[in-house]
């Protein structure tokens, strides 16, 4: 009988294992690649969606009062950097702000967002807006406006031409003259002032329907009365007697001035009296809720009255002057002095009555420093922010 010898098959079980082992270690490898690469990618995002809001956060930041300072409002220098502060968006990012002045009351803030701790594993993104000052429009018709009576008496003076404060170098060359009073055509003014040209203008005084327009005193702008009352920085009683406003100041305790903002008589310094200049660039807004008067000392700004203004003695105020109720100016002394225009409502149809030793005349550099100093930002609605990276 024939015997069958069978070949030699030895190691075949042991390569059919290191090729599975190969074949696994490689799914394992793949596995382990595909789920490093997730998870960067997923990381990535994170960081990236991170430095975004930061981004964003430190973008927006710029609207703020505690960042944005009004004293950049009347800054023209173009090109000028008003602002490089870093933030932390409080989720464990942060960036960079920065704000130019690029001139014409126009500016650029460029944010830039970081998100991640190592240089493999951050996030930046970079956000840019244009942003431009929101304030009022004021339509004077002259420096003193009126829809009601006006008696203009004793060494009073108003006048239309355009005057630059003279405690101020800065302002523009002077626009053309207004008229000296603006009046309703139903009531003509009762001048009875002793100088012969106390009343001067471009006309010294002329009757126009706008006078009357309730939004003339109401309407500035796409702002109204009661949004500049809401964006008042002091908010003052009726009732209220001011006797010698004046600016505050303290020094911190590496001898640094700043200008005390809260004292309820600080409105600015306009006369420029003072050696230091930090309370020069502050403008507020002053809404008084009712009847004002006045009778000493100096302010600047937007001054809003919801009754009656009685202004006497060295009082000196620059900028806007709304008044709903009855204005009353009346000398002692030095005289009360308004530099910018006035617009007395006298919605209850009492006499305004401009009398005495008082001055009020018009003029374009108060008025459009008291508007850009009390502005706020905004974006701007046609170029809003762009994207850099």
């Amino acid at each position: 009988m024939r015997s069958h010898r069978v070949g030699d098959r030895r190691g075949f079980a042991l390569l059919v294992a290191l090729a599975a082992l190969v074949i696994i270690g490689g799914l394992i490898v793949g596995a382990f690649f595909a789920s490093t690469q997730e998870f960067r990618i997923g990381r990535n995002t994170v960081l990236q969606s991170r430095a975004m809001t930061s981004a964003e956060y430190g973008l927006n930041s710029a609207l703020r009062s505690d960042v944005w300072d009004q004293s950049w409002n009347n800054n023209t220098s173009a090109g000028a950097i008003l602002l490089t502060k870093d933030f932390d968006a409080g989720d464990g990012s942060g960036g960079t702000l920065r704000i130019v002045n690029l001139g014409n009351e126009n500016y650029l803030a460029v944010s830039e967002g970081f998100s991640g701790s190592t240089a493999s594993a951050q996030g930046r993104k970079r956000l840019g807006g244009f942003l431009k000052l929101r304030k009022p429009k004021f339509k004077f018709l002259g420096a003193v406006t009126t829809k009601g009576d006006i008696k203009v008496t004793g060494s009073t003076e108003i006048h239309g031409e355009d005057t630059p404060p003279t405690e101020w170098l800065d302002c523009p060359p002077p626009d053309s003259a207004l008229p000296g009073l603006a009046y309703s055509p139903s009531t003509p003014p009762q001048i009875q002032c002793s100088a012969k040209n106390c009343v001067t203008g471009n006309p010294p005084s002329v009757p126009l329907a706008d006078a009357d327009n309730p939004d003339t005193y109401n309407l500035f702008g796409d702002l109204k009365y009661a949004d500049l009352a809401a964006m008042a920085d002091k908010t003052i009683p009726g009732g209220k007697t001011f006797t010698n406003l004046a600016p505050t100041f303290k020094t911190d305790s590496l001898g640094k001035v700043y200008c005390v903002r809260t004292d309820t008589s600080n409105w600015g310094d306009p006369t420029h009296a003072y050696p230091s200049p930090a309370c020069r660039p502050y403008f507020p807004i002053i809404h008084v809720k009712g009847n004002l008067k006045l009778t000493g000392g100096a302010g600047q700004g937007i001054l809003l009255v919801d009754g009656d203004l009685n202004a006497s003695g060295g009082i000196n105020f620059y900028g806007p002057v709304i008044v709903k109720g009855a204005l009353s100016v009346t000398g002692n002394g030095s005289g009360a002095r308004f530099v910018g225009g006035v617009m007395a409502e006298n919605v209850y149809l009492d006499d305004n009555k401009v009398a005495g030793n008082a001055v009020v005349s018009y003029s374009s550099c108060a008025v459009n420093k008291a508007l850009n100093g009390s502005a706020t930002p905004m974006f701007d609605r046609s170029r809003g922010w762009i994207e850099m990276y």
